[in-house]
């Protein structure tokens, strides 16, 4: 069985999903929408898998033949690109994060709902080597009790700011290895405009009682990540960077070893075309995802409450549903 996938945006994360569509088996034609001609016919030279490319979102939507709708417009589009194809009786996956609201997220989730429709949000970061590895060990108890995590985070700036690109993934990963977040107070330096992101620190507390922080820092030309997890009895460290070969590191006392984590080249591209493999496998075979929206929304919620911090100065106390 081979999908016909329609695919809404072609910027920087859609070149991403072009990539692991071309290797999907599950994935016969793209159909490509894109209202930027530059964009657009950029992405038809590259990929050969676009089979037909519009300057409307709806062409693609509308299009009986498109089984799968992927959403990689900018994430203020979400909400009413996500709920037009939803009721158009397609399935969808979303890159993350799901949308930029909670009440928007709140309303593709039901729509997803009352649709009998699949929606899944492409958490791809939960798929990396060194993050599978590291749940592995956490709940083998190889550190003993979680006691904090300390993020960093440096990457290009990217439209929307840090907290609902690059800190939403940590968010995410975060809650993922260590449980809800229950309260956030966040921070943010601007340039002297006023408008550009320079960084970015939140700090957050866990249902387990665990403390993390995580900082970010906006660099035109870099794209790094770690993760230092200490607990009782040790500490995982994980590394996403393209000059380090050793994405795992399992350290008890002075004792300091390698984990079993194969390194690619690049890691976000390994990782996304990981996540998009299994999230068309669940449409095919309709199986339940490993990352799931509720994942997605809780990290949002974190999110939109790190820029209430932000704004107001105040540390937010998060409410489970």
């Amino acid at each position: 069985m081979q999908l016909k996938l329609g695919l809404l945006g072609a910027g920087p994360v859609a070149d991403y999903h072009l990539a692991a569509f071309v290797e999907n088996d599950y994935v016969g034609d793209v159909i490509l929408a894109e209202p930027a001609e530059e964009l657009r016919q950029q992405a038809v030279d590259k990929w050969g898998i676009i089979k037909a490319a519009h300057p409307d979102f709806q062409m693609v939507i509308g299009d009986s033949s498109v089984d799968l709708v992927d959403i990689c417009a900018p994430y203020p589009q979400h909400r009413q690109l996500a709920l037009a194809a939803l009721e158009a009786g397609k399935d969808v996956i979303i890159a993350p994060p799901l949308a930029d609201s909670m009440e928007a997220c709140d309303e593709i989730i039901a729509s997803a709902q009352r649709t009998s429709r699949r929606l899944f949000c492409c958490l791809d970061a939960l798929f990396a080597p060194h993050h599978i590895e590291a749940q592995k060990l956490l709940e083998a108890g190889q550190i003993g009790r979680p006691l904090t995590a300390a993020v960093q985070i440096a990457g290009p700036p990217q439209p929307g700011g840090f907290v609902m690109t690059l800190g939403y993934e940590a968010i995410y990963t975060l809650e993922h290895l260590l449980g809800p977040v229950i309260a956030v107070s966040c921070r943010i330096r601007r340039e002297d405009d006023g408008k550009a992101e320079e960084a970015a620190v939140l700090a957050l507390e866990m249902s387990g009682g665990g403390l993390a922080g995580i900082i970010g820092e906006a660099h035109p030309d870099v794209r790094r990540y770690e993760n230092r997890l200490t607990g009782t009895d040790g500490f995982l460290l994980l590394r996403d960077d393209p000059e380090d070969e050793v994405a795992l590191i399992i350290g008890h006392g002075e004792m300091v070893s390698a984990g079993h984590a194969t390194c690619p080249l690049d890691f976000k591209a390994w990782s996304v075309a990981r996540a998009l493999d299994h999230l068309v496998q669940c449409v095919v075979e309709d199986k339940r995802p490993q990352a799931t929206t509720e994942q997605a929304r809780s990290a949002l919620c974190v999110a939109q409450a790190a820029a209430e911090s932000a704004a107001s100065g105040r540390t937010i106390l998060i409410q489970g549903d």
